[in-house]
């Protein structure tokens, strides 16, 4: 009898089990079915009228039309700690699908090495709607005055020989202060850093003479007062994107040897992408991606895209998240030699 009662227990146990994970996947096939059916935000960690912000504004205004329901993307702006504050705000938001962070996969990671009591999130962990939708092309701009001293690279040196550089960024730990650091390290040119809200505080500072330099993406700089503020080179831009306005950093005179050590670093290079946090449901995780997809692979999409001088080069989250172990690796061996720079 004893026996059979035992019996008894299992079979219970397990039509509870089954019926659990029947009523779950109902749940969850309702839910992906009757998704989106409200507005979607997309979170961005920079202040308005930056190229990070602009981006995101730019998807939240044709994304919608490829969602299984067409619903308004807003973009909300959190500013703070180079993005962290953002990142942790979305780390514990809702996991419904109906907020998005865009990320920079390289600072964050680096985040993550140098900041970890203020750091929430686990990059390895967010549910990716793409691995990287662009990269960051970054250019070095300069106050006029000082872009007719400066002709080469041999110049920047010498001018770097009577004082530090003195270079505006985006808040510390921000994209534009950790590429400055970057370059810093791999050619050796000490520089000073003066620290702002965001970006467009950083361009009015070089305006004002405050600061002589800065080193931000090119879709950004080539918005500003190139006159006032003329662009001396690109860094990683092999497709000449920038050819027009500025030597690539080798033309510029950049030793090889350094240019290797500045594009090879994941900080530098920055690519960009969107995800949600790590419990949403992986078919609304799915839609997202498709519709993703077919957002940047439209031809209205791209046409937009490069009217207003930006460009798309996406990678599928699956792809990407295969590379992240080897992208912590690349991260966690220089965050060392930045270190001394936060304190």
């Amino acid at each position: 009898m004893k026996r059979r009662d035992g019996y008894g227990r299992v079979f219970v146990l397990l039509a509870i089990v089954i019926s659990v994970w029947t009523i779950t996947s109902f749940n969850s096939a309702l839910y992906a079915s009757d998704y989106p059916n409200r507005p979607i935000a997309l979170v961005v960690g920079s202040s308005p009228g930056g190229g990070f912000d602009l981006q995101g504004r730019l998807f939240c205004k044709y994304w919608p039309k490829y969602l299984p329901r067409e619903v308004p993307m807003i973009v909300r702006n959190i500013t703070g700690g180079g993005g962290i504050r953002s990142a942790n705000q979305i780390w514990i938001a809702p996991p419904d699908g109906y907020t998005i962070i865009q990320l920079k996969t390289g600072p964050y990671i680096l985040s993550e090495n140098l900041h970890p009591s203020l750091v929430k999130f686990k990059m390895k962990e967010w549910q990716y709607i793409c691995g990287r939708y662009t990269y960051n092309i970054s250019v070095l701009i300069a106050r006029a005055e000082i872009a007719e001293k400066i002709k080469n690279y041999e110049d920047l040196v010498n001018y770097s020989k009577k004082k530090p550089l003195s270079f505006a960024t985006g808040g510390v730990g921000s994209s534009m202060h950790t590429k400055q650091l970057v370059v810093s390290e791999a050619s050796e040119i000490p520089m000073k850093y003066v620290h702002f809200p965001g970006s467009m505080q950083a361009f009015a500072s070089l305006l004002r003479g405050e600061v002589d330099f800065t080193i931000t993406a090119g879709t950004t700089a080539v918005k500003q007062d190139l006159k006032a503020m003329p662009i001396l080179l690109s860094f990683n831009d092999d497709k000449g994107r920038f050819a027009s306005v500025a030597p690539t950093a080798i033309e510029f005179g950049f030793p090889k040897e350094v240019m290797q050590k500045i594009n090879s670093n994941l900080v530098f290079v920055a690519p960009r992408s969107f995800a949600v946090p790590a419990k949403t449901p992986k078919n609304v995780v799915k839609v997202l991606r498709d519709s993703f997809w077919e957002l940047v692979t439209s031809k209205e999409f791209n046409q937009a895209v490069e009217k207003v001088g930006h460009f798309l080069e996406p990678i599928k989250a699956e792809d990407f998240e295969k590379d992240l172990p080897s992208m912590y690796s690349d991260i966690e061996k220089f965050a060392p030699s930045l270190k001394a720079h936060f304190k």
